[in-house]
């Protein structure tokens, strides 16, 4: 009677595979399911149970938010229902930051619990259905950040998350939930239409279905066919480096947003509108320099060239310079640098003298006389941005600067007499292109 749940939960699986295959990822055989204890996650879990519960290992994900008297009262029925269903639950209470958008606070408090209980090739069921679908396109054109509708997919920390029921009507999870005698609980925030999204489903879609009665089934179809076009221009993104020509994004205004919203959705930044992204184009190509800030991450206009900053790839922070006792390895802020020992020899050998340092122009307190300059010029001339000159690796030893890596080397003739003279090889991987797949 439900066969067509059941084809969409193994669907979300085979998929949900697949994307774990393209990371080097086998699936772990554990089904998490994101349950608030409404009816859609409660039709879900209860679906996956019976279904997958004989070959894998089911376990419910509830988020206490805090934000209602009855939050409580909600934790008790999740567990309660995974009792019956014979499904472990873990419930955590989190912390929602109160200040703006309460929703999308609540939002990111959850996903990043789901997050945190994922484990190596994990596979989160989230209970999104066609109308939250709808909704979500519509909002998203609303408030000006395009039209691009929810992923069915993800990844989400060391798993992948995927929505199996995105293209069902709501209508039907009630209506196995009815059929298997499942109860749910009715969020009454979910009446408040002071939340944009309350009014939206309240007051503005019912009216929509009365008059237009087939409106959520043509309105899947469009949002399919959009994905299916996102899912293309995103394999095209996803071919295109961090760094990239000015010229090589199209040039018409509506062109160019939606490239850079595609190229923005490839480093998982989505929240962004289209006046912003207009703003950074026309700033951009008058001047040559412009910068849009997302918190996480930014993008940069330099010398006809656009940059995908992330600000991930700045983990590893030094305070002061790294003495380096090779072999070694140096996370830099968004570099690399493996160190080896070499041959006098050897064609990328590199004589130093006494300890060998790992430094930045940042961390200069007072660097000989003409260092400042000579950075700046050898910056300039290997097309370094400015914002990214501070912390550029620098590799420094008793007698003076060594290696800008990737930009210049002393001569190993610089040096004079044998005493004391070593030979090092420097390998060099920029970090940042890795951190945002």
């Amino acid at each position: 009677m439900f066969e067509e749940l059941i084809e969409d939960i193994d669907r979300a699986v085979t998929q949900a595979e697949t994307v774990l295959e393209a990371r080097g990822i086998e699936l772990s055989g554990r089904i998490l399911v994101g349950l608030s204890g409404g009816a859609d996650s409660s039709a879900l879990l209860h679906c996956v149970s019976q279904h997958l519960g004989q070959r894998c290992r089911i376990q419910a994900l509830h988020a206490n938010h805090q934000l209602h008297p009855s939050a409580q009262g909600w934790a008790d029925h999740c567990r309660q229902l995974c009792q019956d269903l014979r499904v472990t639950i873990t419930i955590e209470s989190v912390r929602v930051d109160t200040k703006g958008n309460l929703e999308a606070a609540a939002r990111r408090a959850r996903y990043d619990f789901f997050a945190r209980h994922m484990e190596r090739g994990d596979v989160l069921m989230l209970a999104h259905h066609g109308q939250d679908q709808l909704e979500t396109v519509l909002m998203r054109l609303f408030q000006g950040r395009g039209v691009l509708p929810m992923r069915r997919h993800g990844n989400l920390g060391s798993g992948v998350f995927v929505r199996p029921f995105v293209a069902q009507d709501k209508s039907r999870l009630l209506d196995y939930l009815v059929a298997h005698g499942v109860a749910w609980i009715d969020d009454p925030s979910n009446g408040d239409t002071t939340f944009d999204r309350n009014f939206l489903r309240n007051q503005v879609l019912p009216q929509a279905y009365q008059r237009w009665p087939s409106s959520m089934r043509n309105a899947q179809r469009s949002i399919d066919d959009l994905s299916a076009q996102q899912a293309l221009l995103a394999h095209y993104a996803s071919q295109v480096a961090d760094e990239v020509a000015l010229d090589q994004i199209p040039q018409g205004n509506e062109l160019g947003v939606v490239w850079l919203r595609t190229y923005l959705a490839h480093r998982k930044q989505f929240d962004v509108s289209d006046a912003a992204l207009l703003e950074l184009l026309r700033q951009g190509r008058a001047s040559g320099r412009a910068t849009l800030n997302f918190g996480s991450a930014c993008l940069q206009i330099w010398q006809d060239s656009l940059y995908f900053e992330d600000q991930q790839a700045f983990d590893a922070k030094p305070v002061s310079e790294v003495c380096a006792v090779l072999p070694t390895r140096v996370l830099w802020y968004a570099h690399q640098l493996d160190l080896a020992p070499a041959a006098a020899d050897d064609t990328d050998a590199i004589a130093y003298v006494g300890d060998l340092k790992v430094t930045c122009r940042d961390l200069l307190v007072a660097p000989p006389a003409g260092v400042a300059d000579r950075l700046k010029r050898r910056f300039q001339q290997a097309g370094i941005p400015p914002w990214r000159r501070g912390q550029y690796p620098l590799l420094w030893d008793d007698v003076g600067l060594l290696c800008i890596p990737q930009i210049w080397r002393r001569a190993n003739t610089h040096l004079s007499g044998d005493e004391g003279r070593q030979y090092c090889a420097v390998q060099w991987v920029s970090r940042s292109a890795e951190l945002i797949r």
